[in-house]
């Protein structure tokens, strides 16, 4: 399940007193890994990157990349740049 309003996700956690992690990603590599392990708990997941990352793999690249992944995965992930609040 792909979030795109990750305040509604934090929200749900809060009432339902749990939390679950943001990692910071850097490459695709890194993505991918925090999305397998996540669906292999059956975990939500937050995913974040970096300004600088964004600087040097370009800006469009890694977000969309990071989205795809999340999409496509089976776990509960947070996209916090689509987020309009």
């Amino acid at each position: 399940m792909y979030v795109t309003k990750p305040r509604l996700f934090l929200d749900y956690a809060l009432r339902n007193r749990f939390a679950f992690p943001s990692f910071n990603v850097c490459n695709l590599e890194i993505a991918r890994g925090v999305i397998v392990a996540a669906e292999e708990e059956n975990a939500p997941v937050m995913l974040q990157t970096y300004f600088g990352d964004l600087h040097y793999g370009g800006f469009n690249v890694l977000p969309e990349t990071a989205a795809d992944l999340g999409r496509a995965s089976q776990c509960p992930s947070v996209d916090p740049s689509r987020s309009s609040g």
